[in-house]
């Protein structure tokens, strides 16, 4: 052989030796590929990903500069060859790491922008609110909160909407709203967003706060007053009818209108509230002896008249009412009495939101009334009166039901009534998406400890399991081992999850993907339809996980960003065309999309008490289940597979 030749093939196995050593740190070597190296785009992406890993910024900026000179678009699913494909491709967004990483910040934040300007992920948003955090030393000034459109000072509705404006000098790290910080995805000099928070009955304050990247914040607080009860309606009794019957009524808001019988009253105003004043004719007592009272919030009390404080004066009617109206004069009885009207312990409801009527006799006065030690407003100086609340039950089970009444002399007592929430048909757990959280697949060396990835899997089925949202898929109805090879087949390819379909039962598997760098941790999502094999929902995160706080508040986020992929929303059906489509009101301002799955129900007639009259709810039939086709911003295509029930106009369509 030529000495030369020998010669080069020496030095070049030299120094393949000497580039192996120099990018190995405690044994694990870094800028290698799975495969062969092609000298391709993705080559080079896969290679600068490992040097990144490993800490070598300079080699990973290199070759991602050669990735973006052959593609410089950031996508995820971008074709290589043939009909080969690579999951992620973020070509701007790792240069932007590898910059950060070497101290070229203003560098880093021009690629992080384009990053997320081609396609938004958390990896991108953490560093870019880290590069920004370096950008903004030496900041002084706080940022600027303020509320965009109309914040009353009362509602009567459980939830509220808000508009929020954050602007800074720097940029906007977080916004915060009672404890909880909003999906405002990367800084921003100005962010205009919204958040929904839940009013309850009473006094709410809703605390605010803007912080920026250089950890200037800025508070705020709204306060409202949440108003679900209607008018305290006291009568002056006992009364004659026909005639003229008078008496009380107050509400925080305003009383709005008031009728007995369906004849109107008139209101004028008076120290204790407002005095209501109507004359009932001999026809009018044909109708129900009810009076009811709304408030300006649109909270009523309905109030059938007491039959045994009224005196029918007309004898071509006494007859009639004899059984059920006489003149009384009332107990002569000094203690309080509290009732819950409408309610019996026993009763069980279909309904998310029920009214509670109470009835009060006080002959002190009232000086103070509770609901489930949430204060009801009276009228303090009426001894005998009723009024309701509105009241939410979002979760089957039992309910108690607990009333406690104080008179002006101190007198307590207290009534008690024990429900039950019963879900409808369509609220059942098993007509809710099945999922099964089949575990965690880890990219690159840098690998944690088996504890951490099992903690990852237990607090993300746990903070689902809690939401409600889904039917999970118990751990050990699932197979006892499936390989990481398994996963990252059904994670990695559009047709990947087909061979877990027979031994998987559930409708969707969620599989998470994990990639952990010097400063970060990056989990993906997926949801993955084990019946078309086709990504139905994908959620990410990315931040520090230095501590178990630190990566279970990465998972709760996570979480709450995988409940968004699929809100539970309802509409109706518009249309139907033929046995197989329906048109629905649901569309793109919904967030329903293409492949979804729904629910078609009937509802049923409303139940009554039989003792109490009370409103039980009405009992809702799935008829169907089909999925949603085609989406527009106003309307959407059902289609619903053979062999169901005929589905009708105005039937009621949910996401499932």
């Amino acid at each position: 052989m030529d000495k030369r030749i020998f010669l080069l093939i020496a030095l070049a196995a030299s120094g393949c030796a000497s580039d192996t050593a120099r990018f190995e740190k405690e044994g694990v070597a870094y800028g290698v590929t799975e495969g062969p190296f092609r000298g391709r785009w993705w080559s080079y992406y896969e290679r600068g990903r490992s040097f990144l890993d490993g800490g070598f910024y300079a080699e990973a900026q290199r070759d991602f500069e050669t990735a973006l000179n052959e593609r410089d678009l950031d996508q995820r699913w971008a074709r290589t060859y043939g009909l080969h494909f690579t999951a992620q491709y973020f070509p701007n967004r790792e240069l932007g790491v590898a910059l950060y990483h070497q101290g070229a910040y203003e560098e880093a934040a021009t690629r992080l922008e384009s990053s997320q300007a081609q396609q938004p992920s958390a990896r991108a948003e953490w560093y870019l609110r880290e590069t920004r955090k370096k950008l903004s030393e030496g900041d002084t000034v706080a940022p600027a909160l303020s509320f965009e459109g109309e914040h009353p000072t009362s509602l009567s509705t459980r939830t509220a909407t808000l508009l929020l404006r954050a602007e800074d000098n720097t940029y906007i790290d977080t916004i915060t709203v009672d404890g909880r910080e909003l999906n405002i995805g990367a800084p921003a000099r100005a962010i205009d967003t919204s958040a929904t928070v839940t009013i309850a009955p009473g006094i709410n304050t809703i605390a605010f706060r803007a912080r920026d990247v250089a950890g200037l914040e800025t508070e705020s607080a709204w306060q409202v007053y949440g108003d679900f009860d209607g008018p305290a309606v006291s009568l002056d009794l006992p009364a004659t009818l026909p005639g003229v019957l008078e008496g009380t009524v107050s509400d925080r808001a305003g009383v709005t209108r008031l009728t007995v019988a369906g004849v109107s009253a008139t209101l004028s105003e008076s120290a204790d509230g407002q005095r209501f004043r109507v004359a009932l004719a001999t026809p009018d007592l044909a109708q129900p002896l009810v009076c009811i009272a709304e408030d300006a919030l649109g909270n009523t009390s309905t109030i059938p008249l007491p039959a045994d404080r009224l005196k029918v004066a007309d004898a071509r009617l006494a007859a009639v009412f004899a059984p059920l109206v006489t003149l009384a004069q009332p107990a002569a009885e000094s203690t309080p009495k509290v009732t819950l009207a409408n309610l019996a312990s026993g009763q069980r409801y279909l309904r998310e939101e029920i009214v509670v009527d109470i009835e009060i006799e006080a002959p002190a006065g009232v000086r103070s009334l509770t609901l489930n030690e949430s204060p009801v407003d009276v009228l303090p100086v009426r001894g005998s009166q009723r009024l309701s609340r509105r009241v939410a039950l979002p979760k089957a089970g039992p309910v108690a039901m607990i009333a406690v009444l104080e008179d002006q002399q101190g007198n307590r007592v207290e009534t008690r009534a024990d429900i039950e929430r019963v879900l409808t048909d369509v609220e059942q757990l098993s007509n809710r998406l099945s999922l099964a959280i089949l575990g965690n697949i880890w990219e690159g060396p840098n690998r944690v400890a088996q504890a951490e990835e099992t903690f990852i899997a237990d607090e993300l089925n746990r903070v689902l399991y809690d939401e409600g949202r889904f039917d999970l898929v118990a751990r050990d109805a699932l197979p006892e081992v499936l390989t990481e090879q398994e996963l990252a087949a059904a994670a990695g390819s559009r047709h990947g999850a087909s061979p877990l379909r027979d031994i998987v039962p559930a409708e969707m598997m969620a599989v998470g993907l994990v990639r952990k760098d010097a400063e970060s941790v990056e989990i993906i999502l997926q949801a993955i339809s084990l019946e078309t094999s086709q990504l139905m929902g994908y959620a990410d995160i990315a931040g520090r996980a230095n501590t178990r706080e630190e990566l279970r508040a990465l998972v709760a986020d996570l979480a709450l960003r995988f409940l968004q992929e699929f809100p539970r929303v309802q509409g109706q059906v518009a249309s139907v065309r033929g046995a197989d489509t329906a048109i629905s009101n649901l569309s793109q301002r919904d967030r329903v999309r293409p492949k979804m799955k729904c629910l078609l129900f009937r509802q049923g007639e409303e139940i009554h008490d039989p003792v109490t009259g009370a409103l039980l709810g009405a009992p809702a039939e799935v008829i169907a289940e089909g999925w949603f086709d085609g989406v527009t911003p106003t309307l959407s295509t059902i289609r619903l597979p053979q062999g169901q029930a005929a589905i009708e106009v105005q039937d009621f369509v949910i996401t499932k």
